[in-house]
């Protein structure tokens, strides 16, 4: 059994064998998987906080410990580009969460995603994910720092969504 290829030396992702048939099996012979969802988790949590120095210092302890992803395509920069628009769709889903206006993220998301798709080197895009997550992790900041949602939001990320109601005669 081969262990994935190494995508990008310089960013340390590798990308996960696929067997002949099963994957699963392929990664365990191999002693290899995924990044835990966990440790993804905590990263985009960073974003959703608007924690600018969080994603910075998450990022680079991230990169150190070697990203594991799955085999999307055998062409090494497709490969790339379309773990880039994973990473920039999770990104923008918890910048929502966050506080983020809707429209503005899906828009940003597309921008993001659209400039991805120019990119004619690996390097390009990673260096693209880690300016975007910093500046996401801003915007993010500056929603919270200027109460920029509604307070059902707010409620709902806060955890307690639990009692709280919505009255229709409001509307």
């Amino acid at each position: 059994m081969n262990r994935g290829d190494v995508m990008n030396k310089q960013y340390n992702i590798e990308v996960l064998p696929t067997g002949k048939g099963d994957a699963v099996f392929a990664q365990r012979e191999c002693g290899v998987a995924h990044t835990p969802y966990e440790t993804e988790k905590v990263f985009y949590s960073c974003i959703k906080a608007g924690d600018v120095s969080g994603v910075e210092e998450f990022f680079g302890q991230y990169l150190a410990q070697g990203i594991y992803v799955g085999r999307l395509s055998p062409e090494p920069l497709t490969q790339m580009k379309y773990f880039a628009v994973c990473c920039v769709t999770l990104a923008c889903r918890y910048a929502i969460a966050g506080g983020m206006d809707e429209a503005y993220a899906f828009n940003y998301s597309d921008d993001c995603i659209r400039l991805v798709d120019k990119m004619k080197s690996e390097e390009e895009i990673m260096r693209l994910l880690t300016e975007r997550a910093r500046e996401l992790a801003a915007k993010v900041g500056e929603c919270k720092a200027a109460g920029a949602y509604a307070p059902p939001i707010r409620t709902y990320w806060s955890g307690s969504f639990v009692n709280y109601t919505i009255d229709p005669k409001k509307f």
